[in-house]
């Protein structure tokens, strides 16, 4: 039998124990760093979201996504992760902003917005995951009322132009009822309310509702370190080492053919 130029398929000199060794060395390596490691937890908590369907105007797919985005750019806003930080210290747990920040994301769903906090103990992910959703609906709902301020009066705004610009509109009670005194003040109202609310809206409009927020539950499942993963990533490890060992070794060739005669 002619021996095959890689050893890894010349079952003639092959030396299948060392391998063996490796992977088990390997294997024994994942079950003690398991053993020491502690896994992590990830909890999901969720904030709930509605569109107005009353409306004298279409929503449009791509309003609903700004919303949602805006809403996204937000969630670590400084007062919420202030409270998150105040409420985890005065239960002993020295959380500071970089910590929260590496352990903590968000994701969308939809109309919905996950938070999911990372911690080895599962009781705090929990805790934090439920408290930054609380903070931030509470910070949400404290905005709305301004936003629908806000988006009334930019509809104010567009009315005005309408009458200028839109045939239809011009025979409307608004219309025939915007004289100039009238026009003047309207827009000088809507422009001061623009002005004062627009910071304290958070960019939320009449178009979106708040709705509420659902609570994490403990997590019951490591997101990662589990001992499974760490034992079948130290066989591969051990299994790669074993290859490289036994396939580049200077002179290998030759001992594995004197331990197979």
């Amino acid at each position: 039998m002619t021996d095959h130029p890689l050893k890894l398929l010349n079952f003639r000199t092959y030396p299948w124990v060392i391998l063996g060794i490796f992977m088990l060395a390997g294997a024994l390596l994942g079950y003690l760093v398991s053993a020491t490691l502690k896994p992590i937890f990830e909890a999901r908590s969720t904030l709930t979201a509605n569109i107005e369907i009353v409306r004298n105007y279409p929503i449009t797919e791509m309003m609903v996504d700004s919303q949602m985005t805006l809403i996204g750019s937000q969630v670590f806003d400084s007062r919420v992760v202030e409270e998150v930080l105040e409420a985890e210290n005065s239960v002993g747990n020295k959380l500071d902003y970089e910590v929260f920040r590496k352990n903590a994301d968000f994701e969308r769903q939809m109309m919905n917005t996950i938070f999911k906090y990372r911690d080895r103990d599962p009781m705090i992910a929990q805790r934090v995951a439920n408290t930054w959703a609380e903070a931030f609906h509470k910070r949400l709902t404290e905005a709305y009322p301004y936003g629908l301020e806000v988006s009334e009066a930019r509809a104010t705004l567009q009315s005005i132009i309408n009458c200028h610009v839109d045939e239809s509109k011009k025979g409307t009670e608004f219309c025939l009822a915007l004289t100039p005194g009238r026009e003047e003040a309207l827009k000088n109202e809507a422009n001061a309310i623009i002005k004062e609310k627009g910071s304290l809206s958070m960019g939320l409009t009449s178009a979106f509702t708040i709705g509420t927020w659902i609570p994490a539950d403990v997590p019951d499942a490591p997101l990662r370190f589990t001992r499974g993963s760490l034992i079948l990533a130290g066989l591969a490890l051990g299994m790669a080492l074993g290859l490289m060992l036994i396939e580049f070794l200077p002179g290998g060739k030759e001992n594995h053919a004197k331990i197979s005669a």
